[in-house]
């Protein structure tokens, strides 16, 4: 059983451990909002628009950000890295094209 010392003593511990956290999520908080955006972020923003009704081959638009990103100063990702972030974004669908078999996805350049 605890006496009232070790209840103290855990109650105070645990609004240090608070204050580190808080001070832990203001410092994380900082640097997202110093931290430059992230250039495929922003081609994605400018260039693509995303659809359910529009198929795109992956090559395309990967030529299409390798460009962007030279125009812009931007180091390129490579193309392996390009098409995983592409499978990780929500709302946008993947497929297969027809035939030829070249990967796709649901969004067309602007």
């Amino acid at each position: 059983m605890l006496n009232y010392d070790t209840s103290a003593a855990l109650i105070e511990e645990l609004n240090r451990v608070r204050k580190r956290l808080d001070m832990i999520e203001d410092m994380i908080k900082q640097a997202s909002a110093e931290a430059p955006p992230c250039p495929l972020s922003t081609w994605l923003d400018a260039q693509v628009e995303i659809s359910p009704y529009a198929w795109t081959d992956l090559l395309d638009l990967y030529e299409a950000y390798v460009d962007w990103s030279n125009e812009h100063g931007n180091h390129a990702m490579g193309k392996h890295e390009f098409g995983r972030r592409m499978r990780r974004l929500p709302d946008v669908a993947h497929r297969r094209s027809p035939g030829v078999g070249r990967a796709q996805v649901s969004m067309c350049l602007r």
